[in-house]
């Protein structure tokens, strides 16, 4: 990982049969020290309100279908209270009372070098799933699937440079994501590459109130929404290359945006989807002759990956050029349909099969069966940029300082000055099981 040289560096392991360092995640941290990493084997973990002692920590599981944590006794709670630099990899969420907050990053010490990561996590219910304020660095949510959210994130009191970067997920039957920021207008950039949002509200939600920040929005998939983007007021933002399909209203929503150009309404021709399809059966995954495909300039076209990990870009249509897709799976000769989506570990009610399940209140072992990772996590090094103008180059990280303390959240939301019909609930019945649809 990024943050610290191996050296400097130790891995924690929670095992729930007893051969690791802990038995909980709570008691694994209590041991952590700057730079470790916690690996938590698979499980369910009823744990919540679990606060980082340390700075520079990265927890990683064994895929959100193996490693789940659950809130089901943690209603108006937080699973992750976190603060200074932290990495969340390969851990799935679920909180079946569809209450409280996954993730609630709050930097008690007003730094600005903090950088938080989210990637290849799986998120089902909670009320607000991720809750940034700050101020803090920068936030990379990536590669991750948020199903039957309240709002999937609403950023609040972001401080003055503390930029946004949400690329290649999946929202399924969510709120908008609302972006409220601090009463500075010298705030952040909000980058937004390469989602599938399928149901539910507008993709992305700006109010007029406290909202200074500039939204960049590319590459991306809205289908059977209200909208793409609700905005109450155009800050420079940049609005281009998406697929819209079955909305309720234009694209671009409320006030026009200037920068708004090659956004198509068509068809995404997904594998598997209609308006009425439980999540469980979707395979948003592209057919070959999608729309969707190639949809991307060069220049929106840098060497990368997709939600499932596959390379991107990828010739798609076969005229020569690999342009990458719009949506957060890129279309390839290795990644076709397939009659069913693949079961990836998910109950009908949600929770992982054939792992054990462990409450901080009773820390007995129990017999599980880990499932080692299919494949080690991307060298966070790579990260994209978050620059308004896309491009392969990536920045330097900055070396992060050391912060202490963070901050709880609970109880509802209250969000003001927000367009009523962006949050207007479009809710489906979904499953409530969160089965991945094409493994990684």
């Amino acid at each position: 990982m990024w943050f610290l040289s191996a050296a400097s560096a130790a891995t924690l392991v929670v095992d729930q049969t007893g051969h690791g360092d802990a038995l909980t995640i709570e008691d694994a941290l209590a041991l952590a020290v700057d730079g470790d990493t916690i690996h938590i084997h698979a499980g369910t973990y009823v744990e919540g309100g679990l606060t980082l002692p340390v700075d520079n920590l990265t927890l990683t599981g064994a895929g959100p279908q193996h490693t789940i944590i659950d809130m089901s006794s943690w209603e108006n709670a937080s699973a992750f209270e976190l603060s200074g630099n932290w990495t969340l990899v390969d851990i799935g969420f679920v909180a079946p009372l569809k209450g409280g907050t996954a993730v609630y990053y709050f930097n008690r010490d007003g730094g600005d070098t903090d950088v938080g990561v989210i990637q290849n996590c799986r998120f089902e219910g909670f009320n607000v799933t991720i809750y940034p304020t700050g101020p803090f660095d920068t936030l990379y949510v990536l590669d991750s699937v948020f199903v039957d959210p309240g709002y999937p994130i609403m950023t609040g009191f972001i401080g003055p440079s503390g930029p946004l970067h949400v690329e290649n997920n999946v929202f399924v039957d969510a709120n908008a994501i609302v972006l409220e920021e601090d009463y500075s207008a010298d705030t952040g950039h909000f980058v937004f590459w390469n989602n599938t949002f399928i149901r539910g509200a507008c993709g992305v939600a700006r109010p007029g109130y406290r909202a200074y920040s500039t939204l960049e929005f590319k590459g991306n998939i809205a289908a059977g929404s209200v909208c793409g983007v609700s905005v109450a007021d155009d800050r420079g933002d940049t609005v281009s290359h998406n697929l819209g399909h079955g909305l309720d209203h234009p694209f671009v929503y409320g006030e026009n945006i200037e920068d708004a150009h090659d956004n198509l309404e068509a068809d995404p021709e997904f594998c598997a989807w209609s308006s009425e399809m439980e999540w469980a059966d979707m395979n948003l995954r592209l057919q070959e002759g999608s729309p969707a495909i190639d949809l991307l300039p060069t220049e929106l076209s840098p060497s990368g990956s997709d939600n499932e990990g596959g390379s991107r870009p990828i010739d798609g249509d076969g005229d020569g050029r690999a342009l990458s897709d719009a949506g957060a799976f890129e279309f390839g000769p290795a990644r076709v349909c397939t009659s069913l989506p693949q079961d990836t570990g998910f109950d009908d009610t949600g929770y992982a099969v054939d792992t054990a399940v462990i409450d901080t209140q009773d820390s007995a072992p129990v017999d599980t069966q880990d499932s080692p990772r299919d494949s080690p996590a991307d060298s966070l090094s790579d990260l994209p940029g978050d620059s308004p103008s896309r491009d392969s180059s990536t920045p330097d990280r900055p070396e992060p300082e050391p912060t202490c303390g963070c901050a709880g959240v609970g109880g509802a939301l209250i969000l003001p000055g927000l367009l009523l019909l962006a949050l207007g609930r479009r809710r489906a019945s979904v499953s409530s099981s969160c089965r991945r649809f094409a493994g990684r």
